[in-house]
């Protein structure tokens, strides 16, 4: 058959076509249908199977019961095919429902609902109405300015359009996946968890992105996990696990997320640095710590970093005048600090207790007075108490005698005491300076 023109079509057996074929009325064939050029139906449409190389047009509704092949595909109406529907390429639809599997090689739009048992496009796939499949999906992108409520969803990037609701058990994307628009308002971007025994509610499980204060761009990525505080029902629990935990802030406006500026890291072994990224003990602070309680330790409080040390002398002669105590002796105890021609030199800033214990020979006609000095970076010495440790001359049996100062030390500043009485010989002291 060349060319056919006709109102209403009725066979019972098989139509081959090799040229176009145009129906003013109705189309259906119980048999097999197969078209090489254009098919044009103005009104509905059944047919067992359909192959058409070429176009198909159908003006109203499209019914096929079996496999249906077609290069492209524009029905106004709506199609529903019993089989299998492939379309090489771009596709137009009023709404679609297929029971057995579409494959579409081109782009497939549909401005109403559509219901698939699976689909596969290898192009783009536009849906103005509700997107719902039963089975894999398998898209290289995918627009939907209504609903989509799939088995499982696999795409390369997926973006959730203005007031689009995405529901799948899985949603699985190879590139990116972008939730709300770049709409410069303030309007809040989130993302619901369904939820679970006894919190079967959306809004109790949310990562928001919001702004925390009207009209201005301050925003916040909120976590929430509610609703049961602690009790026979909770508490509900926010959880991070990792290797390492670090919180991290940047000190100036910034968009590079990669970038590190370390607060605060937990490590594997669970100790906590502040100021540090490898603290070395439970809790490590590195700066200052200010409290306006109290600090309660049922231990001992001990900084192995803190300044100090001790100086043991026997049988020496105690100086008079400006020369340190310092001078000479055993040095133990020494950590953290420098004692540099019988000067204690501060490392660290802080409140530094000094003491001495002296232990002059009995009946002794000289007598000693000891006073601590502070001494500056520039080098000057200053008395820093009033308070002299005298020891009478000539006493018996009572000639040990124990001199104690706090001060306040800072970096660079140094204390040392001195004798301002008698030079006495034979003596012994020990001479104790620490951080407290």
């Amino acid at each position: 058959m060349q060319d056919a023109s006709a109102q209403n079509l009725d066979l019972s057996g098989n139509l081959d076509v090799s040229g176009n074929t145009t129906i003013g009325g109705t189309l259906s064939v119980i048999g097999n249908e197969t078209v090489t050029g254009t098919l044009s139906v103005t009104d509905a449409t059944t047919l067992s199977s359909l192959s058409v190389t070429g176009n198909e047009t159908v003006g109203g509704t499209l019914s096929v019961t079996e496999a249906t092949t077609l290069s492209s595909l524009s029905v106004t109406g709506n199609e529903t095919v019993g089989g299998t529907l492939s379309v090489t390429e771009a596709t137009t639809l009023s709404t679609l429902s297929v029971t057995g599997n579409e494959t579409v090689g081109g782009t497939l739009s549909v401005t109403e609902a559509t219901t698939l048992s699976s689909l596969s496009v290898s192009g783009n796939e536009t849906v103005g109405g509700t997107l719902s499949v039963t089975e894999a999906t398998t898209l290289s992108s995918l627009s939907v300015t209504g609903n989509v409520v799939a088995g499982t969803i696999d795409s390369g990037n997926i973006t959730g359009r203005t007031g689009t609701t995405i529901t799948a058990p899985t949603i699985t994307a190879s590139g990116n996946l972008y939730v709300g628009q770049n709409t410069n308002d303030s309007s809040t971007k989130s993302i619901f968890f369904g939820g679970g025994f006894g919190d079967n509610a959306y809004d109790h499980a949310v990562i928001e992105n919001r702004i925390y204060l009207d009209n201005t761009q301050q925003s916040e990525l909120l976590l929430f996990k509610g609703n049961d505080e602690n009790g026979t029902t909770g508490p509900d629990r926010i959880r991070l696990r990792g290797g390492n935990i670090v919180f991290d802030t940047y000190p100036a406006n910034s968009t590079t997320r990669t970038d590190e500026n370390i607060r605060m890291t937990i490590l594997s072994n669970g100790n906590v640095g502040i100021g540090t990224v490898s603290p070395l003990r439970a809790l490590q602070v590195v700066g200052d710590i200010y409290c306006t309680g109290n600090i309660s330790c049922e231990g001992y409080m001990k900084d192995n970093d803190k300044p100090r040390m001790r100086i043991d002398r026997f049988n020496f002669t105690l100086p008079s005048g400006t020369s340190s105590l310092l001078n000479g002796g055993s040095v133990t105890l020494q950590s953290n600090c420098t004692v540099t021609s019988g000067i204690f030199i501060a490392t660290i800033a802080g409140i530094y207790a000094c003491s001495c214990k002296l232990k002059l020979p009995n009946n002794s006609g000289n007598s000693s007075a000891i006073e601590w000095f502070r001494r500056a970076i520039d080098g000057s010495q200053s008395t820093y108490e009033d308070f002299l440790m005298w020891v009478p001359a000539g006493v018996n049996g009572r000639r040990m005698v124990m001199s104690h100062t706090i001060i306040d030390l800072n970096v660079g500043d140094g204390v040392l005491p001195r004798n301002v009485g008698d030079t006495v010989s034979d003596c012994t002291a020990t001479f104790d300076v620490f951080m407290i």
